[in-house]
């Protein structure tokens, strides 16, 4: 079983087939709400073009699977099912790898993973799965809308999806159809719509320069500002950004003064899209801000804060009950009193870059940095909570 991974891993070129088989939409919830299919298989064999099933551009070169992905790591750790998409044998379970990546590092392809056979040498591939997460057993037969596992980050990838393969014998085939289809058949007993819509999915406002890793995690919404935030950071998440839009967010006063600008234009058509600008702490302004956010001029969004000139800290960032958690500056390490309830822990600097994302806490963890301000991100029963600390001189 082994070998014919590594074969189909490496199983480049789609062909066609003849052969008839109906299969279910391989994850649980709603498009659009729940999950965005946002890469499809890519048709072009021709190296550094893409083609997908309806002739667009929603693939990337080389792509051989369907992408259902989901808002935001925050939707994966409540937890969405992967769906077994046929009645079938499970035959193959990896499931003890890392699951919250975001590098997307090549070597690291499908990470935690199940493949079920079915009848007729047809076989379904469900990659990137949560850890431990699977509910089957090897050998197991499954019926069509089985709960398998939940959807996760690990692998080859940069944000929580499904990365589905359908394959009869060694031949790749896409699970929906199109005019650009090498199949001219649908095997997707679902309905589905090939959208072209655009939307908003979330947005929000972050204590400090973030990251796009950061961003991700969809951190508490902050709307209350202090003089021990650095940095105001604005981000929004959208689906069907195309080649050409001017995003743009404008930064309005207590006494609705333009105070600061920023637009980009984007560069090629993006279904799944973060966005995000920041500010200094305009702390010499108290009192309530806006930040509106427009597309191609037209108004978007807008999220109103406050600016205090006093230290909010404490109410802020608040622990969960029973949970204590601090910075020993004399041990150079982070303190946790009750490591078991915490399933998940990232550290950002000021400036958003992660400095550790890890899934074994411990009670004391060691973290050797340079004086300045530092963030907590972590899950307790899967809800997200931050807690600042800062390193003096």
């Amino acid at each position: 079983m082994l070998k014919r991974i590594v074969f189909l891993l490496n199983f480049g070129v789609i062909m066609s087939s003849n052969a008839q088989f109906n299969i279910i939409t391989p994850i649980e919830g709603k498009v659009l709400k729940d999950y965005f299919i946002v890469n499809h298989v890519d048709h072009d064999t021709i190296k550094s073009s893409i083609r997908d099933i309806r002739c667009g551009k929603r693939t990337y070169d080389g792509h051989m699977g369907t992408d259902y992905v989901l808002a935001s790591f925050k939707a994966m750790d409540v937890g969405v099912n992967v769906l077994a998409a046929a009645d079938g044998k499970v035959i193959y379970i990896k499931q003890d790898l890392f699951d919250r990546e975001k590098g997307g590092e090549p070597s690291k392809t499908y990470g935690n993973l199940i493949i079920i056979e079915h009848a007729d040498s047809f076989y379904t591939y469900y990659a990137h799965l949560k850890k431990n997460s699977s509910t089957v057993s090897l050998g197991q037969m499954v019926k069509a809308g089985d709960v398998i596992a939940q959807v996760g980050s690990s692998g080859y990838t940069t944000d929580p999806h499904l990365h589905f393969e359908l394959y009869h014998k060694d031949t790749l085939l896409d699970p929906y159809s199109g005019d650009c289809d090498f199949f001219k058949s649908d095997y997707n007993n679902d309905s589905f719509e090939y959208d072209t819509t655009r939307g908003t999915i979330a947005s929000g406002l972050i204590p400090f320069n973030a990251s796009i890793d950061t961003i991700r995690e969809h951190l508490p919404q902050t709307t209350v500002f202090d003089k021990n935030d650095t940095a105001i950071t604005y981000w929004i998440q959208r689906w069907g950004m195309r080649k050409g839009d001017k995003a743009e967010v404008k930064w309005y006063t207590p006494d609705s003064n333009l105070w600061f600008n920023f637009s980009t234009v984007i560069p090629q058509d993006y279904y799944y899209y973060y966005w995000y600008s920041w500010i200094n702490n305009p702390i010499s302004e108290p009192g309530q801000w806006r930040a509106h956010f427009y597309l191609n001029d037209e108004l978007i969004d807008v999220i109103a804060f406050e600016v205090k000139a006093t230290n909010n800290v404490k109410s802020k960032y608040a622990l969960p009950k029973g949970l204590k958690l601090f910075y020993n500056q004399s041990s150079s390490s982070l303190i946790v009193s009750k490591p078991e309830l915490i399933t998940h822990l990232s550290v950002y600097d000021a400036s958003g870059r992660e400095l550790l994302n890890s899934d074994q806490v411990k009670s004391v963890m060691p973290l050797p940095f340079k004086p300045g301000n530092y963030f907590v991100n972590f899950l307790v029963k899967s809800k997200n909570h931050i807690y600042k600390f800062i390193i003096s001189e």
